[in-house]
């Protein structure tokens, strides 16, 4: 399919996809969709789903493009997407949560639960607690064998490795991203619990939430009848791509498979509308900044809107245009992902793509938004 038909068709499915949103439209919104309408119809990707909630209500929702270009069949507001990390987000709350259950603390030592995790420096490896592993502060040089999860090394054979990891500081005194180091959370809470993550993940989150299309392996993804496969860009035309099994074994960092309206009702609960499900002393606690990440200022820029960049529990904490953002993003090959709340409004926003189209429309609705409020 060459570049110039596919953006004609990608418009038109757009409009479609609209047609059956229940959505009141003010000048604000109007003016993103538009902004929205032509930056998509330019070379958008094959597929992108996105929703804006305000307080309790829906004030944009929609849909456009394909979930593959082989068969041009629409997106909707059920298909699933992978959410790559996203996923943190979940791990965040969740440990927040379980930790009011009193089931363990977030300043545990790791060799509590888990006594043959080895770090290749003795005294990082007694002093490495949970609340370091979902900040990110273990003091393991970044990305630690995110190497080997691409290669699709099982988890448990990735583990002994992290004893060869270099150390670059002591835990809790720098950020390192990390995806097998957080993954360590499930291990904890499957000893923690008697129960695995995932089992918790759906008792505490997913199923009080009602969020139907939720999944968090490959299996279950293709269970549906409604999911959105991967594309990347060839040669300037989007081509769908075979969707890789890497990840599912981390569901923490990266396993989630949601649809759009999962992610509104996660969205909601977010900005505390649902105490019952997520108490409010948990959000503050996950939302709470723990490291500085003063690099991400430049990484993000966002025309220097940025004036302070931090991690939390699973989520990036960020001061926009003087408000505080709860902000995360995640990419695979072929699928990204981005969800931004500013709880002071009570508004959240979240993208979900299937290919790796890069854009930056979560910042230019806020600014939209915040100086439509001055």
């Amino acid at each position: 399919m060459k570049k110039v038909a596919f953006l004609f068709l990608f418009g038109f499915s757009a409009i479609i996809a609209q047609s059956n949103s229940p959505i009141k439209q003010d000048s604000l919104i109007s003016s993103f969709e538009v902004h929205l309408d032509s930056s998509i119809s330019n070379g958008g990707g094959a597929g992108l789903a996105i929703a804006i909630v305000k307080e309790k209500d829906i004030i944009f929702r929609k849909a456009y493009g394909y979930r593959s270009l082989q068969d041009s069949t629409l997106i909707d507001f059920e298909t699933s997407f992978r959410i790559a990390s996203l996923s943190k987000g979940f791990a965040g709350i969740l440990a927040g949560m379980l930790t009011k259950d009193s089931l363990f603390n977030l300043n545990d030592k790791v060799a509590k639960y888990l006594p043959n995790l080895r770090l290749k420096d003795s005294s990082s490896t007694a002093e490495l607690n949970i609340r370091h592993l979902l900040s990110h502060t273990t003091g393991v040089v970044p990305h630690a064998y995110d190497n080997l999860i691409e290669h699709n090394i099982p988890f448990d054979r990735i583990l002994p490795q992290l004893e060869k990891a270099k150390i670059i500081c002591a835990p809790g005194e720098c950020y390192g991203y990390q995806n097998v180091l957080f993954s360590l959370i499930a291990n904890i809470v499957d000893t923690a619990a008697g129960k695995s993550y995932q089992q918790l993940l759906y008792e505490k989150i997913i199923y009080p939430l009602g969020m139907i299309n939720v999944s968090v392996d490959k299996d279950e993804f293709f269970a549906t009848d409604n999911y959105a496969l991967p594309h990347v860009s060839v040669d300037s035309v989007w081509t769908e791509v075979k969707m890789r099994d890497t990840y599912y074994s981390m569901t923490p960092a990266s396993g989630i498979n949601a649809s759009l309206n999962d992610m509104i009702k996660w969205t909601f609960a977010l900005l505390g509308n649902q105490p019952k499900v997520i108490d409010p002393k948990v959000l503050e606690e996950v939302f709470t900044p723990i490291i500085e990440t003063p690099y991400e200022r430049r990484r993000f820029d966002w025309n220097g809107k940025l004036t302070r960049t931090s991690y939390g529990l699973g989520w990036r904490i960020f001061e926009y245009s003087g408000k505080k953002m709860i902000y995360h993003s995640g990419g695979l090959r072929g699928y990204r992902s981005k969800i931004a709340l500013i709880p002071e409004e009570k508004l959240g926003i979240v993208i979900l793509q299937n290919s790796s189209f890069e854009q930056d429309f979560i910042h230019e609705f806020l600014d939209l938004y915040l100086e439509n409020q001055e």
